[in-house]
């Protein structure tokens, strides 16, 4: 149930694509390893520094992390049984935005310290790389009439829903239709905010020497740019798209049938079993 992350069940699992949770947090430093190879080459030093500091983080977020998301995952289950309410959803919207700013106070600082050892030619090639995946992905998006997009987020809604409720009904199923309606897009602010952050990211790669000054300014960033750089009207229409998501989020909890409310349950209790399992290695 994403349900654009008003479910804060792909907090947890953000790569869950068919695979084991377990299976994929266990092997996040070749998911990692992977995409990262589409932007910069290291050198085998270097390959070797990130993978140290790499099983460092991961092996902190094992200790540290899971039992929280645990935690928060068991209270949300208890509330499903319960009833949800907006502020139940409110308080775990919350949570999420603290787990995640845990993380990347966390990560942040270690990521500038890394990059820091990248060569000039290194910089150089990163950012022509991003430049060039960036414009791959503006080339490949659709170029979509109202009517065809609206119709492409209903799919995602009722195919998110489907995979942890189960088949909807035909009144739940309007009801995701009706609301959908009121979704805008956001994506010509959001490529607006990508091209100003990488170019934030660009400018503090330029010098010829980095030095601490880059690792505090990189950090920054990271933390806090993704607030800083975001327009008036960005944060307005993602808010007004926040709210919508929310109603189809409470929608559906105060709809579900024995059959739906049964599958998410057995899907949250098996969520927690493998965080469980995930902690304790």
């Amino acid at each position: 149930m994403q349900l654009k992350g008003k479910i804060f069940i792909i907090l947890f699992v953000g790569l869950l694509t068919g695979c084991s949770t377990t299976f994929m947090y266990n092997h996040l430093d070749w998911w990692v390893g992977w995409y990262l190879d589409d932007y910069v080459d290291l050198t085998r030093d270097q390959q070797r520094n990130f993978d140290r500091k790499f099983d460092e983080l991961h092996q902190w977020h094992r200790d540290t992390q899971l039992n929280r998301y645990i935690v928060q995952l068991k209270q949300f289950k208890s509330q499903i049984s319960e009833g949800v309410s907006e502020e139940d959803l409110a308080e775990h919207q919350e949570k999420i935005s603290g787990h995640w700013q845990v993380l990347m106070q966390k990560v942040a600082p270690e990521v500038a310290q890394l990059s820091l050892q990248l060569s000039k030619k290194q910089r150089e090639s990163l950012v022509e790389n991003i430049k060039k995946i960036r414009q791959k992905r503006i080339d490949e998006h659709e170029n979509l009439s109202r009517k065809e997009w609206l119709a492409a987020r209903e799919k995602e809604q009722i195919a998110d829903l489907k995979e942890w409720v189960g088949k909807l009904t035909s009144s739940q199923k309007q009801k995701v239709n009706e609301l959908v309606n009121g979704l805008k897009s956001e994506r010509e602010y959001w490529l607006a905010y990508r091209k100003s952050w990488q170019q934030s990211f660009f400018t503090l790669l330029t010098p010829e020497q980095l030095d601490q000054s880059y690792v505090d300014a990189f950090t920054d960033l990271m933390i806090n740019g993704r607030k800083q750089l975001r327009s008036e009207e960005f944060l307005a229409l993602a808010s007004q798209n926040d709210a919508i998501t929310r109603e189809i989020t409470m929608h559906i909890l105060n709809t579900l049938t024995a059959k739906q409310r049964k599958k998410l349950l057995k899907k949250l209790d098996d969520l927690i079993e493998d965080l469980t399992e995930l902690s304790e290695d």
